[in-house]
């Protein structure tokens, strides 16, 4: 599910990650912008640069798009997370 409000130019992006499955994306080079994630169901791990993160059901996390991003579910059952889009 993507949804994004014309007049403020955020979008929410909800993302079911199945068990064992990574992500990566590369530093963003052109216009960066501004994410903030909520792990809804399961088990996350981020990387965000050299920062490494596990979350839980309701963790929070505020970030750039800056650094090479990783995201990835350690867990046995799919995790569902929101993303909160905000170009800078």
């Amino acid at each position: 599910m993507t949804e994004r409000e014309a007049d403020s130019g955020l979008e929410l992006v909800e993302i079911t990650l199945p068990p064992g499955v990574s992500v990566s994306y590369p530093r963003w080079s052109s216009s960066p912008y501004r994410q903030r994630l909520k792990l809804v169901t399961g088990v996350l791990e981020v990387t965000y640069g050299e920062r490494h993160y596990t979350f839980s059901a309701g963790d929070c996390l505020r970030f750039d798009v800056d650094l090479p991003l990783d995201f990835s579910n350690p867990g046995v059952q799919d995790c569902r997370y929101l993303l909160a889009i905000a170009v800078k």
